[in-house]
């Protein structure tokens, strides 16, 4: 029997002296004194699974050994602990691996039945500490605890050794119980570090049905779990292999490449699995582009070299996933969303609940846009050749009222939200809002983003607002993000609480 055994035997037998036999599963000697909250119980869970892992499995972190970890790849990796019941958890406690060499960017989120989650926790680790460490939030009744990582300072990747909830008796369903400060972190002590392994690959989250639809509300943040079609319990329909046409579309070669062609304004398309992909009015000329309504669907983008959805004026997405290919998690050299009319205003177009992801460029948003409640992460850093040498999760060139509300954004080797002018005869920029937008640093193939959110200061018709967005502490190149002299920059923050300057371009 190894000491830590030994000593986790020896624990176990004084509690049972002192409390007697039943009640939560504690941690032993992972029950640090200097780690309690008061009146809550550190509860292993009694199993674990992962939307993703390489060797290093979720079982590895309820085994109560810092040597073994999970490990998954990608922005939106998920790791699941079940408690085996319902309880009152008014926090987590969490040891990162190399957790005292670089700060992970993770999401907490609660359920009762592991079908409707609820976002209770968005924010960073201490980047001090390889220990399990305390975050409190808000007390809820939930059996299923699940960790959303966003990759950390050094890289993409999502790796923890061990994992714990704070629980208490379960309250009735209408009483979680009283309230527990948001975001406080509390050191569990010294812990040994598991070493430098390096870690390897792996797949990006598929989501957690909801039908509910929706996401939490501001503070809170989207992420694969209410984005995209598969959170909507819907059966897709391929296309081609099942269907070949459908209320103002068809499927057909254009350029050597089987599209679905959007052929006449008022286009639905719904539930379908669309295995290239959408042109519109013949191809990807947003000047001639058909109005479209697309929900609870994948595109898949295979074979395309453009982009991968185009959007014609007064278009609506919602609940629709785009980019990763045939595999779903694959880079392809393609542009995801062209949508606006750089040329022109036109009607607004609304996208919302779009997990877009494993393309060379996000959005193209040239005016008359909403996006909304929407998970974009995983663009191409160095994956394959980006356009002009830039990639990012939104590129705005041109035009007037285009909003950004409400959206968690990762990835690009620019900036996360890239705005710079296209130059005469395009519109010029304004009436631009970014607000209440997660926007996180990610290292990717030696690449990082310079900004979180950059607009440059030229072609600027005014009115640009950048206001209570949360942006990463650390891995900007230059900084959290910079706007032209006069733009709106209040309520910017840190994932730890304090305030992020956006500077003047």
């Amino acid at each position: 029997m190894s000491k830590a055994q030994q000593g986790w035997l020896f624990g176990a037998v004084v509690l049972v002296a002192l409390t007697g036999c039943g009640g939560p599963e504690l941690d032993g000697p992972f029950d640090a004194e200097d780690d309690q909250l008061s009146g809550y119980t550190s509860r292993a869970p009694v199993s674990a699974m992962a939307s993703t892992s390489d060797a290093n499995l979720a079982r590895n972190v309820h085994d109560f050994d810092y040597s073994t970890r999970w490990s998954g790849q990608g922005a939106g990796a998920t790791l699941t602990g079940d408690l085996g019941e319902v309880f009152k958890v008014g926090g987590v406690r969490i040891a990162w691996y190399q957790g005292n060499l670089r700060v992970a960017h993770f999401a907490v989120a609660l359920s009762v039945d592991g079908s409707t989650w609820s976002t209770v926790y968005t924010g960073d680790s201490s980047g001090t500490s390889s220990a399990l460490r305390t975050t409190t939030f808000t007390a809820r009744r939930a059996r299923f605890v699940k960790i959303v990582g966003y990759g950390n300072s050094a890289n993409d990747w999502n790796s923890i050794t061990e994992l714990r909830a704070w629980v208490a008796p379960a309250p009735a369903a209408a009483d979680a119980g009283p309230a527990v400060d948001a975001g406080t972190t509390v050191d569990a002590g010294a812990a040994a570090d598991a070493g430098a392994t390096a870690d390897a690959g792996a797949t990006a989250d598929a989501g957690t049905p909801n039908p509910s639809g929706g996401c939490a509300a501001w503070p809170a943040f989207p992420d694969a779990n209410c984005t995209g079609y598969r959170h909507t319990g819907v059966t897709l329909k391929r296309v081609p292999q099942d269907l070949t046409s459908g209320p103002g579309w068809v499927w057909r070669t254009i350029g050597g490449e089987g599209v679905l062609d959007i052929t006449s304004a008022g286009a639905t398309l719904d539930g379908l699995d669309i295995q290239g992909p959408v042109y519109n009015n013949g191809g990807t000329d947003a000047r001639t582009a058909l109005k479209v309504t697309i929900t609870r669907s994948l595109i898949r983008c295979i074979g395309e070299n453009n982009f991968c959805l185009t959007l014609g004026p007064g278009s609506v997405a919602t609940d629709v996933e785009v980019g990763g290919g045939a595999d779903g998690k694959t880079f392809i050299g393609t542009l995801g969303v062209l949508t606006g009319n750089w040329s022109k205003a036109q009607a607004l177009s609304t996208i919302t609940r779009m997990n877009l992801h494993h393309v060379v460029q996000g959005f193209r948003q040239d005016g008359d846009t909403l996006i909304q409640d929407s998970f974009v992460h995983d663009m191409t850093m160095g994956d394959q050749p980006a356009p002009d040498g830039h990639s990012e999760c939104v590129f705005v060139s041109a035009g007037a009222n285009n909003s950004l509300i409400h959206n968690t954004m990762s990835h690009g080797n620019s900036a996360v939200i890239f705005v710079q002018y296209g130059g005469s005869p395009n519109p010029l920029i304004s009436g631009l809002t970014i607000s209440q937008n997660r926007l996180i640093a990610v290292i990717h193939n030696n690449q990082n983003s310079s900004w979180g959110v950059s607009v440059e200061n030229k072609g600027i018709g005014g009115n640009i607002k950048v206001t209570d967005n949360v942006f990463d502490k650390t891995g900007w190149g230059a900084g959290p993000g910079q706007a032209p002299p006069g733009s709106t920059t209040t309520g910017n923050k840190y994932t730890d609480g304090t305030t992020a300057s956006i500077g003047q371009s």
